[in-house]
């Protein structure tokens, strides 16, 4: 038995075991029915071993990269926030959470320098394992079967989807990267229209406002991307789609509409004037934020509410103005990745747009694996930071 020398089996860990540990992370994720044991597993099996597989070749192509520097001047800057929350004992947790979404990004590079050609295919794979999900989503959907779909909307869940608004996110997500699939010039448009209709019929069943949001803000930047040429046989595809589901359901479940109208807001705006009466003369913890560590819980009546159900608010409160503007420079930064040589077409700026929509009305923390944050939004954002990190035909790759 030949035994492997470090570089040696950092090259195999590259190019063939970091596809098949990205293929085991969309399982876990997807299939598991337990949150914990998938976090675990992932943990282990997976984030680990990217983090282990760290090389100076490596480190040194990721400092190149402004993104990545950005994220982590983000990361450690939270981190370090929970000294100041008074929640020390959570460091541990919340160190773990920031090293998943880490292990996560650089299985991500990893893939798309040594395997350029499966790294341009993750939005079909990611497809197809959301089909599956979904699948197994209605399959335990009880209130889909027994004629009540309005009354317990909370059911819409699986595993690490522990709720219908992260399952909303992802089902917007996986409805904008088919019907992109849909408009390329050499896709089975029939195939893809019908899984664009069957991800967005279940997308408006599961009653997730915040879903809503994301396609029809991800739909509007696709059509204004300029990135491909939509033809007119995909819009009346499209349109004739959308009418098709909203006539549909409205005729069968008309209590669906009914019940997203009467939720109004949701107490949003109590909620959001909690926020803004939280600063109140308080000029540190406006500039450095309250800690990662801290509780963003406050109350709308005799409700309880976990966070502010904004993403940026939340960041501000947990970062204040250092931890915001650390977050858009990092936005910006990805925004920014050399888009207009990005070749060949990527799906994932109308994603990004979209989910930034969504973080308007939703959302807590950034680092929080397994989950809808991970796949929903640092996928799309690496996914074209690393775009343009595809090495050339004729370049040699080596672990060292």
């Amino acid at each position: 038995m030949q035994i492997l020398s470090v570089d040696q089996f950092r090259e195999k860990f590259y190019t063939r075991w970091s596809w098949w540990l990205l293929l085991l992370t969309f399982a876990l994720t997807f299939f598991s029915p337990d949150r914990g044991a998938a976090n675990k597993l992932y943990r282990l099996f997976v984030a680990l071993p990217a983090l282990l597989m760290l090389s100076a070749p490596i480190i040194t192509g990721l400092k190149e990269i402004k993104s990545v520097r950005w994220l982590a001047v983000l990361s450690l800057y939270l981190l370090i926030s929970i000294f100041w929350s008074g929640e020390i004992d959570s460091f541990d947790n919340h160190l773990l959470r920031i090293l998943s979404v880490w292990g996560f990004v650089l299985l991500l590079y990893y893939i798309s320098l040594y395997r350029p050609e499966m790294f341009a295919r993750i939005d079909l794979v990611l497809l197809g394992f959301g089909l599956v999900w979904l699948l197994l989503i209605v399959a335990d959907w009880d209130s889909l079967w027994n004629a009540r779909l309005h009354e317990n909307i909370t059911s819409v869940s699986r595993g690490v989807f522990s709720h219908h608004r992260p399952v909303g996110w992802m089902l917007a997500v996986l409805s904008l990267l088919s019907l992109q699939r849909m408009s390329r010039k050499d896709s089975r448009s029939l195939l893809w229209s019908t899984l664009t209709l069957i991800f967005f019929i279940a997308l408006v069943f599961t009653q997730a406002r915040g879903g809503l949001l994301v396609f029809f803000a991800g739909l509007i930047a696709f059509c204004f991307s300029g990135q491909v040429n939509v033809r007119f046989r995909t819009i009346i595809i499209a349109i004739a789609g959308l009418l098709f589901t909203i006539g549909v359901s409205y005729v069968f479940y008309p209590e669906v509409f009914v019940r997203l109208i009467e939720r109004g807001a949701s107490g949003r705006f109590i909620i959001w004037q909690n926020w803004y009466d939280l600063w109140q003369g308080d000029v540190v913890k406006l500039i450095f934020g309250h800690g990662l560590g801290a509780s963003a819980e406050n109350s709308m009546g005799r409700h309880i509410i976990p966070h502010y159900h904004n993403f940026y608010l939340n960041t501000f409160f947990y970062g204040g103005m250092v931890g915001i503007i650390a977050f858009f420079a990092w936005i910006f930064s990805v925004l920014r990745s050399k888009a207009d040589k990005l070749k060949p077409y990527t799906p994932w700026y109308p994603v990004l747009f979209g989910i930034m929509a969504g973080f308007l009305t939703d959302g807590d923390k950034l680092f929080n694996y397994p989950g809808a944050f991970t796949f929903c939004f640092i996928l799309p954002a690496f996914c074209i930071v690393f775009a343009n990190k595809r090495p050339s035909a004729n370049e040699e790759i080596h672990a060292d």
